[in-house]
C-alpha cells in the first residue's frame, strides 16, 4: 500500500481549496498581503498575474503549488484553520480555539517568567562584576621553617591551664 495515494491527495486538495475558498475581496486582500510581506514580488508579478497564480496553485493538475510559508502566513493572518484542522484530524488530534483572554493571560505569564529569569541573570552578572572589582586577596603569609606560628589569641599561661583560684 502506498501512503500517499489518490484518497490522500484528494483530501489534501479539498483542504487547500477550503482554506482558500474566499470571496474576491478577501482573495485580493490575501494577494496584497503576500506582496506586502515579501512572499510575492510585485516587480515580477502584476496583480492580474497574481490572481492567475492563485488559481493555478489551487488547480491539482497544474505544476504550481503553495509554499508552506505562504499557507502558514495566510492561515494566521486571515484566521483560516482548515489546514491545521486537517493535519490534526489525520493524526488523531483535536483542536480548540483558545479564547483571547486566555491567550493574553498566557502571554502575560510568559512575560513574567522571562522577567524573573532576567532578574536572576542580572543578579548573577552583578555579583560576578562585583567580584571582579574587588581587590585581589592578600598573599597568605607562610611561616618560615623553624619558627612558631603566632596566634591571634595568646596561649594560656600555666596558671590559667591549671585553674588558679
Amino acid at each position: 500500500m502506498t501512503y500517499i495515494d489518490d484518497v490522500w491527495l484528494r483530501r489534501a486538495h479539498q483542504t487547500l481549496a477550503a482554506l482558500f475558498d474566499v470571496d474576491d475581496r478577501t482573495r485580493n486582500e490575501m494577494i496584497q498581503f503576500l506582496f506586502d510581506e515579501g512572499f510575492w514580488d510585485p516587480a515580477k508579478l502584476s496583480h492580474e498575474n497574481a490572481i492567475t497564480r492563485w488559481r493555478a496553485n489551487l488547480n491539482p493538475t497544474k505544476g504550481e503549488f503553495w509554499k508552506i510559508s505562504e499557507v502558514w502566513a495566510l492561515s494566521m493572518r486571515f484566521r483560516r484553520p482548515q489546514l491545521l484542522q486537517a493535519f490534526a484530524g489525520s493524526m488523531g488530534y483535536e483542536l480548540r480555539e483558545i479564547p483571547t483572554e486566555e491567550r493574553r493571560q498566557a502571554l502575560l505569564q510568559r512575560a513574567v517568567d522571562l522577567l524573573e529569569g532576567l532578574d536572576a541573570a542580572r543578579a548573577e552578572l552583578q555579583a560576578d562584576m562585583q567580584r571582579l572589582a574587588a581587590p585581589p586577596p592578600k598573599e597568605h603569609l607562610v611561616t618560615p621553617p623553624g619558627t612558631r606560628p603566632q596566634f591571634s589569641i595568646a596561649p594560656p599561661t600555666a596558671v590559667e591551664r591549671i585553674g588558679a583560684p
